[in-house]
């Protein structure tokens, strides 16, 4: 899809980047970071960063208001992230000096809630406009009635139909194991990871419809006077979305405090949902009944970058 192939380069252009700038980290010194005891050494580690989450919704909704409409909701967003864990000894000295991890964290989204289907739509005074292809008439939109079919009987009836669905983003989190090597660089500082991970997120969604019956005057909005509004609100469902994709991470070693590794790190994710199929819910009242179907787009995508801290131990 056009949208995956837009993220795709982008995710590219951010590696490309954090592979520059933690280059520039890990070459700025030229102590052989790293010695034989911390090669053979359990390594555990922090990482703290802020990246950028984006991912799409498409939305609908209906209701026995006499109305439906779609729309995609783009949910773009700053998190926050904070996350652990452990790498092995390397499995053998030489090119690469290769570990194996396991890590895990969580993400709390800094903006949480999406307008995801927000549709004003005003319908003008009955008979007063040609139909038009796929778009219902006002006659359809807007039923008649009780107060319209007395006096006079011929009042002019138009109408505002509004539908709003919210999404919030609750929080996510992930694990994952994965491989680190270390690059023959002047320090032993630079380092690629690589890991397959699976990312878990957490959504609410909610819905609410409106129909505002209007009689008198040529145009709803202006002359048109409300003579009655129906609501069918309260419409919501919870909803745990599970991916697994790839996450891969740069770092350069800036610095270090005693044990205390400290060093810089960018990073790219991209997640693909396995349960990305519709989710769907509603709700009733008095005025009739409500439904919304949000449908995820199959891909998640991430990059950010942040701080590490590395505990290797006394040297």
């Amino acid at each position: 899809m056009r949208r995956e192939t837009r993220v795709s380069r982008a995710a590219t252009a951010a590696v490309l980047g954090a592979i520059a700038l933690c280059t520039a980290a890990a070459t700025a010194g030229a102590e052989p970071w790293g010695d034989e005891n911390e090669l053979e050494s359990w390594v555990p580690y922090l990482g703290i960063s802020f990246d950028v989450h984006t991912q799409s919704f498409d939305f609908s909704g209906s209701s026995d208001l006499g109305y439906s409409d779609k729309q995609t909701e783009n949910v773009v967003t700053s998190v926050f992230s904070v996350d652990g864990g452990i790498s092995t000894p390397t499995l053998f000295e030489g090119f690469g000096a290769p570990r194996i991890f396991v890590q895990a964290g969580i993400q709390a989204p800094l903006s949480d809630d999406f307008a995801a289907l927000s549709s004003v739509t005003s319908f003008p005074p009955a008979g007063t406009q040609d139909p038009i292809p796929g778009v219902p008439t006002t006659e359809e939109a807007c039923p008649e009635t009780g107060v319209f079919i007395g006096d006079p009987p011929n009042e002019k009836v138009s109408c505002d139909q509004t539908l709003k669905a919210t999404l919030t983003y609750n929080f996510s989190w992930s694990a994952g194991l994965g491989a680190e090597f270390t690059l023959p660089t002047p320090s032993r500082g630079f380092k690629i990871r690589t890991a397959v991970e699976y990312f878990g997120q957490s959504f609410d969604f909610d819905g609410d419809a409106q129909r505002d019956d209007r009689v008198g005057g040529a145009s709803p909005l202006t002359n048109g006077a409300i003579a009655e509004t129906f609501r069918i609100e309260g419409a919501k469902t919870s909803k745990t979305l599970h991916a697994i994709g790839p996450r891969i991470t740069v770092s350069g070693e800036v610095g270090r405090a005693g044990p205390l590794s400290f060093g810089v790190f960018a990073e790219t994710r991209l997640y693909w949902l396995l349960n990305d199929g519709d989710i769907s819910y509603g709700t009733s009242s008095p005025d009739g009944e409500s439904s919304f179907v949000a449908e995820p787009d199959s891909l998640v995508a991430q990059g950010g970058a942040g701080l590490r801290i590395t505990w290797v131990g006394s040297q």
